[in-house]
């Protein structure tokens, strides 16, 4: 449970963080909403491929038993 977590939140607070650098050094405050956005995107395809490998795995465990 806790690696889901991780799949979701980290890749937002990274852009987030990156985006308030890129907003004090440019004075432009859109870089947070795009350092949001992209963490969104990243997460959905993190979601995705986490999904992808656990579905793999319960389809293996059915084919065993």
């Amino acid at each position: 449970m806790i690696d889901l977590a991780f799949e979701i939140v980290l890749p937002i607070a990274f852009g987030i963080i990156i985006g308030y650098i890129l907003k004090n050094a440019y004075s432009n405050n859109c870089f947070v909403l795009i350092g949001f956005f992209t963490g969104i995107i990243v997460t959905a395809f993190r979601i995705y491929k986490f999904m992808k490998k656990h579905q793999k795995q319960l389809n293996g465990n059915k084919k065993r038993t």
